[in-house]
């Protein structure tokens, strides 16, 4: 298993890059086996239209990492309420078609957004609406301290991970996202998933 993790920041001593190292930390106890990175993507331009085909050599390196992981994590801040623009441009540039004949990078790769810290029940949160414009995965609204929506998720994630057959396989691989604004509760959402504190 090769995890690539995105910190939404191009900070290098930014939160979500500590929240990524910790997360990868915990999955290097929890599974040894598995293989974490951090992507590295400060150089990757705007997006484009006029510079897509062929695409900058930061975005096809970037693209080629994507396709090699077997696992993609994004750890994003808020910016001005919102998705940053440069997670954003990345975003955009991965779910682009790579060319006519192969199709965007993320596709056919499951995704499961958490959007925590709706911590209210009843009609939808207005704050995940912004996490739609990604245009990637499915999204779950959840309360990690409260277990809203986790039952939800974890529902997904039984529904979309098949069970481990104890061979190496390199299809049907999953991907789960927690992406969320600054102190929202994902360190809690990934608590609670994992049963214990981190």
């Amino acid at each position: 298993m090769d995890i690539l993790a995105i910190a939404g920041s191009l900070r290098q001593g930014s939160y979500n890059r500590q929240l990524a190292e910790a997360a990868g930390a915990a999955l290097g106890r929890l599974h040894p086996e598995a293989g974490f990175r951090l992507l590295a993507w400060d150089d990757v331009p705007l997006m484009n239209q006029d510079i897509e085909h062929p695409a900058p050599g930061a975005v096809a390196r970037v693209r080629d990492e994507v396709k090699r992981a077997d696992g993609l994590w994004l750890f994003s801040p808020e910016y001005n309420h919102a998705i940053p623009g440069p997670l954003k441009n990345l975003i955009d540039w991965l779910s682009r078609p790579v060319s006519e004949a192969e199709g965007q990078v993320l596709a056919g790769k499951p995704v499961a957004l958490a959007v925590n810290k709706c911590d209210s029940v009843g009609p939808t949160n207005p704050d995940v609406y912004e996490f739609y414009c990604l245009g990637i995965g499915d999204l779950f609204e959840t309360s990690a301290v409260h277990g809203h929506g986790t039952g939800d998720l974890l529902d997904w994630v039984l529904e979309n991970i098949p069970e481990d057959s104890g061979e190496d396989e390199d299809d049907d691989i999953i991907k789960v996202a927690i992406v969320g604004k600054p102190n929202v509760g994902k360190s809690s959402l990934l608590n609670r998933i994992l049963g214990e504190e981190r």
